[in-house]
Protein backbone atom coordinates (compact mmCIF):
# COMPACT_ATOMS: atom_id res chain seq x y z
CA UNK A 1 0.00 0.00 0.00
CA UNK A 2 1.50 3.05 -0.89
CA UNK A 3 2.19 5.66 1.80
CA UNK A 4 -0.02 8.87 1.73
CA UNK A 5 0.99 12.03 0.56
CA UNK A 6 2.96 14.93 3.24
CA UNK A 7 4.42 17.82 2.96
CA UNK A 8 6.25 19.67 5.96
CA UNK A 9 6.49 23.55 5.70
CA UNK A 10 9.97 24.68 8.04
CA UNK A 11 10.33 27.62 8.96
CA UNK A 12 13.37 28.48 11.83
CA UNK A 13 14.22 31.41 14.06
CA UNK A 14 16.52 32.75 11.23
CA UNK A 15 14.19 33.12 8.77
CA UNK A 16 14.98 29.98 6.91
CA UNK A 17 12.04 28.41 4.90
CA UNK A 18 12.08 24.58 3.48
CA UNK A 19 9.58 22.25 2.53
CA UNK A 20 10.29 18.02 3.57
CA UNK A 21 8.07 16.40 0.72
CA UNK A 22 7.23 12.63 0.47
CA UNK A 23 5.08 11.84 -2.40
CA UNK A 24 2.87 8.86 -2.70
CA UNK A 25 4.41 8.11 -5.89
CA UNK A 26 7.89 7.74 -4.65
CA UNK A 27 9.91 5.74 -1.92
CA UNK A 28 11.84 9.15 -1.06
CA UNK A 29 12.13 12.57 -0.09
CA UNK A 30 12.57 15.70 -0.86
CA UNK A 31 13.80 18.77 1.05
CA UNK A 32 12.45 21.76 -1.31
CA UNK A 33 14.25 25.16 -0.17
CA UNK A 34 12.96 28.82 -1.07
CA UNK A 35 15.04 31.14 -1.52
CA UNK A 36 15.26 33.50 1.31
CA UNK A 37 16.23 36.60 -1.23
CA UNK A 38 14.27 35.77 -4.54
CA UNK A 39 11.66 33.70 -3.22
CA UNK A 40 12.41 31.30 -5.93
CA UNK A 41 12.67 27.42 -5.39
CA UNK A 42 16.10 26.16 -4.61
CA UNK A 43 16.69 21.85 -5.30
CA UNK A 44 19.62 20.21 -6.99
CA UNK A 45 18.50 16.85 -6.66
CA UNK A 46 21.37 15.46 -5.04
CA UNK A 47 21.32 12.68 -2.10
CA UNK A 48 22.09 13.37 1.07
CA UNK A 49 21.59 17.31 0.19
CA UNK A 50 17.52 17.95 -0.72
CA UNK A 51 16.76 14.14 -1.52
CA UNK A 52 16.82 11.41 1.28
CA UNK A 53 15.23 7.83 2.32
CA UNK A 54 12.77 8.79 4.77
CA UNK A 55 11.24 11.84 6.15
CA UNK A 56 12.97 11.51 9.32
CA UNK A 57 16.27 11.55 7.73
CA UNK A 58 15.34 14.66 6.22
CA UNK A 59 14.11 16.57 9.19
CA UNK A 60 17.23 15.55 10.71
CA UNK A 61 19.33 16.73 8.31
CA UNK A 62 17.49 20.31 7.87
CA UNK A 63 17.63 20.35 11.67
CA UNK A 64 21.57 19.39 11.75
CA UNK A 65 22.17 22.24 9.40
CA UNK A 66 20.21 25.23 11.15
CA UNK A 67 21.70 27.53 13.55
CA UNK A 68 18.46 27.08 15.52
CA UNK A 69 18.47 23.23 15.69
CA UNK A 70 14.85 22.98 15.96
CA UNK A 71 12.35 24.92 13.45
CA UNK A 72 10.01 27.74 14.82
CA UNK A 73 7.24 27.31 12.68
CA UNK A 74 6.36 23.53 11.32
CA UNK A 75 3.04 23.33 8.86
CA UNK A 76 1.68 20.17 7.96
CA UNK A 77 0.36 19.75 4.59
CA UNK A 78 -1.33 17.10 2.20
CA UNK A 79 -0.88 18.92 -1.32
CA UNK A 80 0.88 21.99 -2.13
CA UNK A 81 -1.26 24.08 -4.40
CA UNK A 82 0.99 26.89 -5.25
CA UNK A 83 4.11 29.54 -4.88
CA UNK A 84 3.66 33.45 -5.77
CA UNK A 85 6.38 35.77 -5.31
CA UNK A 86 6.05 39.55 -4.92
CA UNK A 87 7.94 41.99 -4.14
CA UNK A 88 9.70 41.46 -0.47
CA UNK A 89 7.37 38.50 -0.20
CA UNK A 90 6.80 35.01 -1.23
CA UNK A 91 3.08 33.24 -0.56
CA UNK A 92 3.04 29.69 -0.46
CA UNK A 93 -0.67 27.96 -0.48
CA UNK A 94 -1.18 24.71 1.32
CA UNK A 95 -4.06 22.26 1.62
CA UNK A 96 -4.09 21.76 5.50
CA UNK A 97 -7.41 18.94 5.01
CA UNK A 98 -8.48 17.09 2.29
CA UNK A 99 -11.05 14.21 1.93
CA UNK A 100 -11.04 11.44 -0.63
CA UNK A 101 -14.24 11.55 -2.25
CA UNK A 102 -14.05 9.56 -5.15
CA UNK A 103 -11.92 6.38 -5.93
CA UNK A 104 -11.59 5.58 -10.22
CA UNK A 105 -11.06 2.38 -11.38
CA UNK A 106 -7.34 1.83 -11.38
CA UNK A 107 -6.75 2.84 -7.52
CA UNK A 108 -6.65 6.36 -9.14
CA UNK A 109 -7.89 8.53 -5.66
CA UNK A 110 -9.65 11.88 -6.12
CA UNK A 111 -8.93 14.16 -3.46
CA UNK A 112 -11.46 16.98 -2.46
CA UNK A 113 -9.80 20.28 -0.55
CA UNK A 114 -11.34 20.72 2.40
CA UNK A 115 -9.23 23.29 3.68
CA UNK A 116 -6.15 25.55 2.56
CA UNK A 117 -3.90 28.10 4.08
CA UNK A 118 -1.43 30.53 2.46
CA UNK A 119 1.75 31.01 4.42
CA UNK A 120 3.67 34.57 3.99
CA UNK A 121 7.64 34.34 3.72
CA UNK A 122 9.43 37.43 4.31
CA UNK A 123 12.48 37.59 1.57
CA UNK A 124 15.52 39.60 2.36
CA UNK A 125 15.07 42.21 -0.71
CA UNK A 126 14.23 45.72 -0.30
CA UNK A 127 11.84 45.37 -3.62
CA UNK A 128 8.23 46.14 -2.80
CA UNK A 129 5.30 44.92 -5.14
CA UNK A 130 3.25 47.77 -7.51
CA UNK A 131 -0.12 48.69 -6.07
CA UNK A 132 -1.84 46.70 -8.60
CA UNK A 133 -0.55 43.33 -8.31
CA UNK A 134 -0.40 43.69 -4.70
CA UNK A 135 -4.50 43.93 -4.79
CA UNK A 136 -4.54 41.60 -7.84
CA UNK A 137 -2.86 39.11 -5.31
CA UNK A 138 -5.17 40.08 -2.54
CA UNK A 139 -8.28 39.31 -4.43
CA UNK A 140 -6.41 35.86 -5.39
CA UNK A 141 -5.96 35.07 -1.74
CA UNK A 142 -9.47 35.53 -0.64
CA UNK A 143 -10.85 33.27 -3.40
CA UNK A 144 -12.58 31.01 -1.27
CA UNK A 145 -10.79 27.18 -2.23
CA UNK A 146 -12.18 25.17 0.16
CA UNK A 147 -14.55 22.68 -1.11
CA UNK A 148 -14.54 23.74 -4.40
CA UNK A 149 -11.80 22.22 -5.73
CA UNK A 150 -10.14 18.56 -6.51
CA UNK A 151 -7.11 16.76 -7.48
CA UNK A 152 -6.07 13.81 -8.29
CA UNK A 153 -1.94 12.94 -7.74
CA UNK A 154 -2.08 10.22 -10.20
CA UNK A 155 -4.82 10.19 -12.82
CA UNK A 156 -4.86 12.96 -15.42
CA UNK A 157 -8.42 14.87 -14.48
CA UNK A 158 -8.19 17.76 -16.55
CA UNK A 159 -9.65 15.52 -19.68
CA UNK A 160 -11.97 13.16 -20.55
CA UNK A 161 -12.26 9.57 -18.97
CA UNK A 162 -10.50 7.34 -20.07
CA UNK A 163 -7.45 9.80 -20.06
CA UNK A 164 -4.20 8.24 -21.61
CA UNK A 165 -2.18 10.94 -21.13
CA UNK A 166 0.40 11.09 -17.96
CA UNK A 167 -0.29 13.26 -14.94
CA UNK A 168 2.35 16.09 -16.16
CA UNK A 169 0.64 16.29 -19.71
CA UNK A 170 -2.52 18.04 -18.05
CA UNK A 171 -4.52 20.48 -19.63
CA UNK A 172 -3.85 23.67 -18.56
CA UNK A 173 -6.96 25.59 -19.17
CA UNK A 174 -8.54 23.41 -16.92
CA UNK A 175 -5.68 23.70 -13.94
CA UNK A 176 -6.71 26.41 -11.58
CA UNK A 177 -3.36 26.76 -10.26
CA UNK A 178 -1.21 26.57 -13.38
CA UNK A 179 -0.18 30.31 -13.16
CA UNK A 180 0.65 29.30 -9.42
CA UNK A 181 3.30 26.48 -10.19
CA UNK A 182 5.40 28.30 -12.08
CA UNK A 183 8.60 27.99 -9.63
CA UNK A 184 8.03 24.55 -9.31
CA UNK A 185 7.82 23.66 -13.30
CA UNK A 186 11.13 25.79 -13.22
CA UNK A 187 12.66 23.92 -10.52
CA UNK A 188 11.64 20.62 -12.36
CA UNK A 189 9.14 19.76 -9.58
CA UNK A 190 6.12 20.38 -11.36
CA UNK A 191 4.40 17.29 -9.96
CA UNK A 192 5.24 18.01 -6.25
CA UNK A 193 2.64 20.52 -6.27
CA UNK A 194 -1.08 19.34 -7.15
CA UNK A 195 -3.06 19.85 -10.14
CA UNK A 196 -6.15 21.79 -9.18
CA UNK A 197 -9.75 21.68 -10.57
CA UNK A 198 -12.49 23.88 -9.79
CA UNK A 199 -15.64 22.07 -9.26
CA UNK A 200 -17.24 19.17 -7.37
CA UNK A 201 -15.96 15.60 -6.74
CA UNK A 202 -18.87 13.19 -5.63
CA UNK A 203 -19.41 9.44 -6.03
CA UNK A 204 -22.75 7.75 -4.78
CA UNK A 205 -23.42 4.17 -4.64
CA UNK A 206 -26.71 3.43 -6.57
CA UNK A 207 -28.85 0.20 -7.11
CA UNK A 208 -28.43 -2.24 -10.00
CA UNK A 209 -31.67 -4.02 -11.38
CA UNK A 210 -32.23 -6.87 -9.98
CA UNK A 211 -31.04 -10.17 -12.18
CA UNK A 212 -33.61 -13.01 -11.49
CA UNK A 213 -31.34 -15.80 -8.86
CA UNK A 214 -28.43 -13.60 -8.45
CA UNK A 215 -29.53 -11.37 -5.73
CA UNK A 216 -29.87 -7.49 -5.61
CA UNK A 217 -26.54 -5.72 -6.36
CA UNK A 218 -25.23 -1.85 -6.59
CA UNK A 219 -22.82 -0.02 -8.42
CA UNK A 220 -21.08 3.11 -7.79
CA UNK A 221 -21.20 6.55 -10.21
CA UNK A 222 -18.77 9.16 -9.99
CA UNK A 223 -19.18 12.50 -11.13
CA UNK A 224 -16.13 15.07 -11.65
CA UNK A 225 -17.71 18.15 -12.78
CA UNK A 226 -15.67 21.19 -13.66
CA UNK A 227 -17.95 24.69 -13.63
CA UNK A 228 -19.50 25.93 -17.34
CA UNK A 229 -17.41 27.81 -19.25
Amino acid sequence: MARPTRHLFLTDANGTHCIISSLSSRRDTQVINIDPVLGGISYTGCPGIDVFPSEADAYRYVCAHSSNLEPKVQVFAHAILGLVVLGNKAYLLLATAVSATVRLPGGHVVYTVNKCEWQTIALKTPDTAPEAEQKNLESLMSFPVADQFFFCETYDITRRWPALSPVAKYDPEFCWNDSLCNQFQSAGLRLWAAVLVQGQAVSSTVPVPQIPQEGAAAGRVAILEPPSL
